[in-house]
């Protein structure tokens, strides 16, 4: 049916159709159309079922500050944000450096303070159970 969505449950009957009969039958049989049919051979699955790639598709536009210049200033100040990064940036590399790469580098600060950045503060919460003395 138009408009409705593949479920897993359909996309494993018709693998288990298509062993025993044809693209079209199987589709039949499932009730999904060809079309869609072939887009799950194609892609060995619904989208979801993919595993996502774990390779970049562009050059990294910070490769030539993070280790000279950002590493460094987050070392020394962990606590600075990627405006304020982004601007000293601009300030020593007027040039090279647009306002565009905030998005890249807020990224990529999120990911170097997962790693190591500051650990979180832990809250202990204290349990209070009615009828004890406290």
């Amino acid at each position: 049916m138009p408009g409705t969505r593949i479920n897993r449950t359909q996309v494993a009957k018709y693998m288990e159709h298509r062993k025993q009969c044809e693209q079209e039958g199987a589709a039949a049989k499932v009730g999904i159309s060809v079309r869609s049919a072939r887009r799950i051979e194609r892609a060995g699955g619904l989208p979801s079922q993919q595993e996502t790639r774990q390779w970049r598709t562009r050059v990294d536009p910070l490769s030539a500050w993070w280790a000279s210049d950002i590493a460094p200033l987050l070392a020394s100040t962990p606590e600075l944000n990627a405006v304020t990064l982004l601007e000293e940036l601009q300030r020593r590399y007027p040039i090279e450096v647009s306002p565009a790469l905030l998005r890249t580098l807020q990224r990529r600060l999120r990911q170097w303070r997962a790693a190591h950045g500051p650990s979180a503060r832990c809250i202990l919460r204290r349990r209070i159970h009615l009828g004890d003395s406290a």
